[in-house]
């Protein structure tokens, strides 16, 4: 990868073939610059795009879906060598912290802590992606206060399945872009 050794999987004639027929060619110009799909079993499509990349993450986005024609599958013949992606991102979301729910329910409740960490991983064993939403819930002191059991944390939990996306096949945005 740009002259630096970095461990990747990849598909050749010699690979199986149920792994070979999840593999598209959407567009392909030439060796350095093409979109390729990856379409694992369930609803989610993972493209990868050796294309030079524009301004903005969305314009790179627009520009590679404006390229893509009708997708085939790979030939035999053709080799597709992947590195391998391994990173987490996390986020204090701080535009939330301290705002409190308008419904009666969580009367006089705000957020004190809102965070969001994500996985990726793409490697010989397919794909995976997780993400973790973190939220705490304080109660402000009040004179009247209802005796009622409030939630004072959350932990979701959400498991799924160059320019790399990932987007269900009936969406028209990603849901993942890196």
């Amino acid at each position: 990868f740009q002259n630096d050794t970095v461990y990747s999987f990849g598909f050749s004639e010699d690979s199986d073939k149920k792994i070979l027929d999840q593999i598209y060619i959407c567009y392909y110009l030439n060796d350095d610059e093409f979109i390729l799909k990856i379409k694992p079993n369930g609803n989610d499509e993972i493209y990868l795009a050796k294309i030079k990349p524009l301004s903005t993450l969305s314009e790179t986005i627009a520009f590679t879906e404006s390229k893509m024609n009708e997708c085939i599958k790979i030939n035999d013949y053709d080799t597709v060598v992947v590195p391998f992606i391994n990173f987490k991102a996390e986020k204090i979301v701080s535009e939330i912290i301290n705002l409190y729910f308008k419904s009666p329910k969580f009367f006089n409740q705000r957020i004190s802590y809102a965070a969001q960490s994500i996985d990726y991983k793409l490697d010989n064993n397919g794909a995976k992606l997780e993400s973790i939403a973190d939220i705490m819930i304080a109660a402000d002191a009040v004179e009247d206060v209802d005796e009622t059991p409030r939630p004072v944390s959350k932990n979701l939990v959400l498991d799924k399945p160059f320019l790399l996306y990932a987007k269900e096949s009936t969406a028209k945005k990603p849901y993942l872009a890196i």
